[in-house]
């Protein structure tokens, strides 16, 4: 009997069927799904979690940092199954709690464009989410999946919130950003990793972290308004929403130094709610960038929050 291949598309209609299911289960028992099994996966001794281990130690100088392993990866995997069905928190106020509401309000009315610098902490698709739920004309930039067919899910997910997401491509991101800009929307981008944007170093946590600055330059092309806006978890269903501007006068090197100064704190009072297993300082200013054996060997045999 000769099986027949599910072609691609039928597995990203299955995947997404999948996910339907999955978002339809009541959100507490999904995220104890999600916390349990992250849990458990943070249990795992792999490269990525020697890695958050080794920074969690030398950058910020924690001073458990094998104890925080498991919770970074149950926050993740709380996200994860959070994200397949955000309703239960949109629906309820009382589940996320922004002191900045009058700010938000403020920037609505003034129809002006905005960059919002923003960070993986938490769940940051809710804060997207939840954004736009107020009224924000909201547009994030993001970097395409490498898997097709998990790019079809993110954009299945994102979409079901009106989430409009711009997607980065070669020649034609910064075109697109300006546009939006210019249509006076809010252009929200997570700039706390090190990737192969145009970036500049600035230190985070005491360490000089090569951080994505071509937002910010755009920003400034374009008179916007810089915001931060970071989501933090404070209990089992429930979050908090911070947004702070910038002075309009400030230089690109000082809003990229605020904004990891304002990140830093967030690390520092919440470690298990950040992607630690991201390999964020292996760019140095005079080492380069470091391939991941030599990041670890770096981490392992220098102090590096002293450099």
């Amino acid at each position: 009997m000769i099986k027949k291949k599910i072609p691609p598309k039928g597995y990203v209609v299955i995947v997404k069927g999948v996910l339907i299911l999955l978002g339809l289960i009541p959100l507490p028992v999904r995220i104890l799904m999600g916390r349990s099994l992250g849990y458990f996966f943070g249990l795992i001794p792999t490269r990525d979690s020697k890695i958050a281990k080794l920074q969690l130690q030398q950058i910020l100088k924690h001073p458990c940092p094998k104890s925080v392993i498991p919770k970074i990866y149950a926050s993740i995997g709380q996200t994860l199954f959070e994200s397949l069905n955000l309703a239960p928190y949109l629906r309820n106020s009382k589940r996320v709690y922004c002191p900045d509401q009058e700010l938000v309000r403020e920037y609505i009315e003034k129809d002006v464009p905005i960059v919002a610098l923003t960070a993986h902490t938490a769940n940051w698709d809710l804060l997207a989410a939840y954004m736009i739920q107020q009224g924000v004309k909201l547009s994030t930039v993001g970097r395409r999946a490498r898997s097709k067919t998990l790019q079809n899910i993110l954009e299945h997910i994102r979409d079901g919130y009106g989430i409009k997401t711009l997607w980065r491509e070669k020649g034609s991101g910064t075109k697109i950003i300006v546009t939006e800009l210019k249509e006076r929307r809010t252009v929200s981008a997570l700039i706390d990793q090190d990737t192969r944007v145009s970036s500049v170093f600035s230190p985070l946590l005491g360490v000089q972290a090569r951080t994505p600055s071509g937002i910010v330059v755009l920003g400034k092309r374009c008179d916007a308004e810089f915001v931060t806006a970071f989501i933090t978890r404070t209990g089992f269903m429930s979050y908090r929403i911070d947004i702070k501007p910038f002075d309009k006068s400030m230089s690109l090197e000082e809003i990229i130094d605020e904004y990891n100064q304002r990140l830093g704190k967030i690390l520092t009072n919440h470690p298990e709610q950040w992607v630690w297993f991201h390999k964020r300082w292996r760019s140095h200013p005079t080492l380069g960038t470091l391939t991941s054996q030599k990041y670890v060997e770096y981490l392992e045999t220098k102090k590096a929050g002293n450099e």
